[in-house]
């Protein structure tokens, strides 16, 4: 049901009727329009039906209420329009229609409910018809969901960064190079060690004990070197994702700056959308009125043919 051919079918379902003089069938399939929204198409139109079909039905005391309610409805739903109107030449359409960023001049546009009826969204289904504006809220989505894509980029990469930077500082810590330098003199006075119980035992033979520590020596001096390269490794690193962050950066600014001119267009063409919404409810709140006032006129003038007075209601 939140389909915009609803309301529509729901206004010339009512008119079918109508023209088969079902009136209450054509009131209430008018009355079913009004949930959602004057600015749905056929819904203005059926609430001023309602009131005529309610004339035409003998009810001139129900039809007075419906065209004061009418003329009330339209009056404050100008209000409304203006407000919307302020609130985009004062934050942008972006701001307003596509964000939801809370502000108190608008908290009856900006309702959070779980309904597809509530003020926004029927706004936007009206805007949306438009296919001007319906084109730059798709490229304002494609820009917004490519922004996001950077941001979620520039956060892992400057996590990234992080975590090498604390590398490169293991590596280069004290202790590290401490614990390096404590095994290579360890290693050394194994040596001594080796050469003097050689020295000192005729036909000792430890050949294979020297291997060992030859070996261990190699693995010391093989990490410091890996350590060397991987520092050096890391720096680079570090550079890459240092210029990828730039790009990311610059990128993200072009946006923005593109996200000005094209928040620049849909509030120029919002605004022009939603003044030509406010002609047409200044245009139903004078007809309504003038419904009224045939109303009255009838009634102060006693008139008994009634088909007469309904027959010049909307000349």
């Amino acid at each position: 049901m939140d389909s915009i051919y609803v309301t529509q079918a729901l206004y010339l379902s009512g008119l079918a009727k109508n023209e088969l003089q079902d009136y209450r069938g054509a009131i209430q399939s008018w009355q079913a329009s009004l949930q959602f929204g004057l600015s749905a198409p056929g819904v203005a139109e059926s609430l001023i039906a309602i009131p005529h079909a309610q004339a035409l039905s003998g009810f001139q005391t129900q039809a007075l209420e419906s065209y004061i309610k009418a003329s009330k409805q339209f009056l404050d739903e100008q209000q409304n329009v203006d407000s919307l109107i302020s609130a985009i030449e004062e934050y942008g359409a972006i701001d307003v229609l596509l964000e939801e960023r809370p502000k108190a001049d608008l908290q009856w546009f900006l309702d959070r409910s779980t309904s597809s009826n509530t003020q926004r969204a029927i706004y936007l289904r009206y805007l949306a018809q438009d296919s001007q504006l319906m084109s730059l809220m798709k490229e304002y989505a494609q820009i917004k969901s490519l922004d996001q894509k950077l941001q979620a980029t520039e956060s892992q990469m400057s996590s990234l960064t992080k975590t090498l930077r604390t590398q490169i500082r293991v590596i280069d810590s004290p202790q590290s190079k401490q614990n390096l330098k404590v095994l290579e003199q360890k290693v050394a006075q194994l040596h001594q060690r080796i050469e003097g119980i050689e020295s000192g035992l005729s036909g000792a033979n430890l050949a294979k004990t020297r291997e060992l520590v030859t070996s261990i020596e190699e693995r010391l001096s093989s990490a410091r070197e890996k350590a060397t390269t991987r520092k050096s490794d890391i720096t680079g690193q570090l550079k890459d994702i240092s210029r990828a962050l730039g790009r990311i950066s610059a990128s993200r600014k072009a946006l923005k700056a593109f996200n000005r001119t094209l928040d620049t267009l849909l509030s120029d063409v919002s605004e022009k959308k939603l003044s030509s919404l406010k002609n047409d409810f200044s245009a139903y709140y004078e007809q309504a009125e003038l419904g009224l006032v045939q109303i009255l006129e009838a009634q102060a003038r006693l008139r008994t043919k009634r088909t007469n007075l309904l027959d010049a209601r909307y000349q």
